[in-house]
């Protein structure tokens, strides 16, 4: 499995199962998301515009 996709599973599983407010576990699912950030639209979001 690919790091980047490791780490944003235990990231989410951290803030999902545990405290969801914890500054530390927020920062780290940010951190882990910015892997994703250019190949995921938002929501609303067209889907060229996440892919360049």
């Amino acid at each position: 499995m690919p790091d980047d996709v490791r780490r944003l599973v235990i990231a989410a599983r951290n803030v999902a199962f545990g405290d969801p407010t914890d500054p530390e576990a927020l920062k780290e699912l940010d951190k882990a998301s910015e892997a994703f950030a250019d190949r995921l639209p938002w929501q609303d979001e067209p889907e060229e515009v996440a892919h360049g």
